[in-house]
């Protein structure tokens, strides 16, 4: 009888915290996608090769995802003098300051929850965002 009672609301806490999991699971691997997205850039390697290399290489794109088109990745250089004001790539800065050049990734994915909670959207969008410094 105390079973019957407490049994829903047991399975309740178990697909909640597993939900909240898997959530923290795929905003955690967007992170570390982005990372590796900017660090392939900084390597080397070509920004229009890094959704073929790196994104669709990773564990987290699928199938569905080419089908979907549900991860997006953007990067982009952007270049501040040594006081932080961003400048042209292209320009120089003023007195001693020094440029330096900056890569960030951004990779953006929708999550689904697997029991659509009252209150909560029944898709949420995360993104990973990365910016490595490196010498052009």
């Amino acid at each position: 009888m105390e079973f019957a009672l407490i049994g829903p609301m047991l399975l309740l806490i178990v697909a909640g915290t597993a939900d909240y999991g898997l959530y923290i699971n795929k905003r955690m691997q967007l992170q570390e996608l982005s990372r590796r997205a900017a660090e392939y850039v900084v390597q080397g390697g070509l920004e229009s090769d890094v959704e073929a290399n790196v994104i669709q290489t990773s564990a987290l794109f699928t199938q569905s995802d080419v089908n979907q088109k549900s991860i997006a990745y953007t990067g982009a250089v952007v270049c501040e003098c040594a006081g932080g004001a961003e400048t042209a790539c292209a320009g120089s800065c003023h007195g001693n300051d020094y440029l330096r050049s900056f890569y960030t990734a951004t990779v953006t994915a929708t999550y689904t929850p697997i029991v659509p909670w009252p209150g909560i959207a029944s898709s949420i969008t995360l993104t990973g965002y990365s910016r490595l410094q490196y010498a052009r």
